[in-house]
């Protein structure tokens, strides 16, 4: 059964002050007393990889917690960062570059504001305990949106060099002139033919086409995640799919001819492209089917045997669809029709609706859409070899089977994955200077001019916790 969910949603790397705020302000009066902060709480906790790999509970205390919720929610996470402890994000403010030591600065509407309750005057340089949002500076006060403020979020007022203030996080967002409108992702199918298809989203129009029709029913027929289908022209259609690039996660062109289909190389690394292998036999083939930038399908039957317009044979063939047996309906110019379908023109879109499915899966349960790379990994570990076994499918045919139930076990593969390689990089030894990376080269270089570090025979031999840890002594000055 297809999900009725409605368009699946998520905002693209693009955080703008007027963002951030109105994030922070829609969450004003969610309490422990309403029992609304755990919506916060469950924000956090369904963000990966979690900070520390620890989960939130009710009874925590959810200031940072809120602040980190907030960075999910605005897709600003590479700008802030998420943790559940504030002195813990002070550290991952100043790996960004982006930490202010100073508690009597003038803030700006966006930052982060920390406090120390432990000392009410400045410089206030002990440990942060409570963080928020700065809102507004105007007649020498300070407003702040704040979670867990007395158990809710809310906000305070404060005067400017107020001596509870340990300091500020000032993120580097985008302008809002850069960024007039937060563009919003909706996961699209795209259908390339001569014509377009109805009953189809047809955004830049044309003439309607019997044949793009029927592959718009097997897309639907298909079809399990919600998202939009757009079909559209062949001669028209690259500018619509070059302006909406982030939308369109999918293309099935079941054409067999396109000579301008080099152009859609471009696209190679962030949509994935299936094509018909071709439709004149077994000699024949398309000449999408020999670009390696594009999947190519040929036709199997429900017993895995080949349709009688596979084109087989060229090299260039990669899997094959399952092409049913049952007439299927549609309906054409208003009128409703009964065709037998079969065949590589519809094996194709009805591949690339499996993959469709696939991607917006994983959208849904991580709000980022599937790199190409795994997108290829994913399709070539759930492929049955049609053909012979230990067979290369790049030269033969394979029957891609992905089921729903397998994305949780690959959504956590590729979470595993994004660890490993943040703990390469804190297992990354720096030899040189220039190997540093920024955040602490000015303070590295300082340090071996003050003739406290030598390194070893091997170079500087520094690994990035040592590093953490240079740029903390030199914060209570131990280098003089």
């Amino acid at each position: 059964m297809k999900k009725k969910q409605g368009l699946i949603r998520g905002v693209i790397m693009s955080t703008t002050v007027k963002k951030i705020l109105d994030t922070a302000r829609s969450f004003l009066g969610y309490s422990e007393f309403n029992g609304k902060h755990k919506e916060i709480l469950e924000i956090y906790n369904n963000h990966k990889p979690l900070a520390r790999g620890y989960k939130m509970t009710p009874s925590d205390s959810w200031c940072d917690c809120f602040v980190s919720a907030v960075a999910i929610k605005s897709n600003a996470v590479d700008i802030i960062g998420t943790e559940v402890g504030c002195e813990r994000h002070i550290d991952i403010f100043k790996e960004k570059g982006i930490w202010i030591e100073d508690g009597t600065t003038k803030p700006k509407a966006g930052d982060i504001i920390l406090f120390n309750w432990d000392k009410s005057s400045q410089p206030n340089d002990g440990f942060a305990d409570h963080i928020g949002f700065v809102e507004k500076v105007e007649n020498g006060y300070i407003t702040s949106i704040e979670g867990n403020k007395h158990g809710e979020v809310a906000r305070r007022k404060m005067p400017l060099k107020w001596g509870y203030i340990r300091g500020f996080a000032r993120p580097k967002y985008e302008s809002e002139e850069k960024v007039k409108e937060i563009k919003e992702i909706t996961p699209t199918l795209v259908i390339l033919e001569f014509g377009v298809a109805d009953g189809c989203e047809t955004p830049i129009g044309g003439r309607l086409d019997e044949h793009a029709t029927m592959v718009c029913q097997v897309v639907k027929n298909t079809q399990k995640q919600d998202f939009r289908i757009v079909s559209l022209p062949v001669s028209s259609a690259y500018e619509w799919i070059k302006d909406n690039i982030d939308d369109v996660f999918v293309i099935t062109i079941s054409v067999g001819n396109f000579g301008s289909s080099y152009e859609y190389k471009e696209f190679k690394d962030k949509i994935y492209m299936c094509t018909s292998a071709g439709n004149d036999g077994a000699d024949g083939e398309g000449i999408l089917a020999s670009k390696d930038y594009f999947t190519a399908i040929g036709a199997v039957d429900d017993d895995y045997k080949f349709e009688n317009y596979s084109s087989y044979g060229k090299g260039f063939v990669e899997f094959a669809g399952i092409v049913t047996k049952q007439n299927t309906k549609y309906t054409f110019d208003g009128k409703e029709h009964t065709k037998h379908l079969r065949g590589t023109s519809f094996a194709s879109p009805q591949h690339a609706t499996e993959v469709m499915n696939l991607m917006v899966d994983y959208f849904t349960h991580t709000g980022e859409k599937l790199e190409i790379d795994e997108v290829l990994r994913i399709r070539n570990k759930y492929v049955k070899d049609v053909l012979e076994d230990g067979k290369d499918l790049k030269s033969g045919y394979g029957v891609y089977e992905y089921k729903e139930e397998h994305i949780r076990h690959e959504i956590d593969y590729i979470e595993l994955k994004k660890r490993v390689k943040v703990l390469e990089e804190l297992n990354k030894v720096y030899n040189t200077i220039e190997e540093v990376p920024n955040w602490a080269k000015g303070t590295v270089a300082k340090v071996i001019a003050k003739g406290h570090l030598k390194g070893t025979n091997k170079g500087l031999n520094l690994n990035t916790v040592m590093l953490r840890m240079i740029k903390l002594l030199d914060r209570v000055n131990i280098w003089g």
